[in-house]
């Protein structure tokens, strides 16, 4: 796994999301993670994928 990349956990807690809704979003497309390990479905995140939420919520 690269260095940059932050565990699915990691990038919720920046996001303010919960894992959850992270993974419903790559259901629907808006939010695919940078990365999933092939063995072991591990999603990862770059944090240049953090984006502010609608509404100027950070």
């Amino acid at each position: 796994m690269n260095d940059d990349l932050l565990s699915i956990g990691r990038f919720a807690r920046l996001a303010r999301l919960s894992v959850r809704q992270l993974r419903h979003y790559a259901t629907m497309g808006l939010l695919e993670p940078a990365w999933i390990d092939p063995a072991t479905r591990h999603r990862t995140a770059a944090p240049r994928d953090r984006r502010p939420r609608p509404g100027g919520h950070p």
